[in-house]
């Protein structure tokens, strides 16, 4: 759709420009990765015990050992089990919490749109400058999708709502909103009713970029890991070599390694594969869309 923007405007909107667009890099599967160190380690594991058992003179070998062993595999892999359900459940409720702020962020800007919509034609830059900030959001954050229409900085980094670039967009729209004149009460009503509408916004946004970094704390997670690692020692050290029970073992394995995957994505909620769903944002687009080519702006 074309927004009619003028050399003015344009030339105001390259200031928040120059940086490039947004690619998937290596640092974007480094959940993948993580999950697949884990794969890794978890085999490994299993080897070592399969090598140690070998290795172990004949007293060590009994019967009563093989017994003990697995009782205290048994209470690791409790807590495990445990840990992995905890960690599961906290980042499914951030993930989910995520995506409801981000749906009240959407409808935020539909209201502030609304607002400078009922304020008339003075506040068309401004919704101008707001469609910008929304649309590069959208193309930085979900760069695997089509990007929206029109004229806004392609933004580099992992997250455009935390980008410093497009936070000075927002501050550019409050200092122009609140630079607007006001001829009578109805437009200082109006204009005062903006102003605390993007108050909220922005205060959303800062709840956003909070729920945006990883809540998973680093010591809970390693420790996980080690116990998975001994009870996988455990488990070469006592299954039969034959390959049944090799097979079921890299499976369980390959669960464990899918099943981090799937934590340490919904603890990104806003990168990686699994990701929040950008339809608030080009719902708030479409709604700035009909609003900017309401009114045309003279060149």
């Amino acid at each position: 759709m074309a927004l009619g923007l003028a050399v003015r405007d344009r030339e105001e909107l390259a200031r928040f420009d120059g940086d490039v667009p947004q690619r998937f890099t290596v640092s974007d599967l480094g959940d993948l990765f993580s999950s697949i160190v884990v794969l890794v380690l978890l085999i490994a594991s299993v080897t070592c015990g399969r090598l140690m058992i070998r290795w172990l003179p004949e007293q060590h070998r009994t019967r009563t050992t093989f017994q003990f062993t697995e009782l205290v595999s048994n209470l690791l892999v409790t807590f495990t089990a445990l840990i992995l359900g905890l960690l599961t459940a906290s980042v499914n409720a951030s993930f989910e919490k995520a995506e409801t702020d981000l749906r009240s962020f959407g409808s935020q800007i539909i209201r502030l749109t609304n607002g400078l919509d009922e304020a008339g034609a003075p506040t068309l830059p401004i919704r101008v400058m707001l469609r910008t900030y929304t649309a590069s959001a959208i193309a930085t954050t979900w760069p695997e999708e089509p990007a929206p229409d029109g004229v806004y900085p392609k933004v580099s980094g992992k997250q455009a709502i935390e980008s410093e670039a497009l936070g000075r967009l927002l501050a550019q729209v409050e200092h122009n909103l609140r630079r607007l004149p006001a001829a009578d009460d109805l437009q200082r009503g109006l204009k005062s009713d903006c102003i605390t509408r993007l108050n909220d916004l922005l205060n959303q946004r800062w709840r956003l970029i909070g729920e945006a970094h990883s809540t998973i704390p680093m010591p809970f997670y390693w420790m996980m890991l080690f116990w998975l690692v001994v009870v996988f020692l455990s488990f070469g050290m006592s299954a039969p070599r034959n390959w049944v029970s090799t097979a079921y073992v890299v499976m369980v394995a390959l669960c464990i390694a899918g099943a981090v995957f799937v934590i340490l994505e919904l603890d990104g909620p806003l990168d990686g594969v699994i990701k929040v769903s950008s339809a608030p944002l080009r719902d708030a687009l479409h709604h700035l869309d009909v609003s900017v080519a309401s009114l045309p702006v003279a060149d």
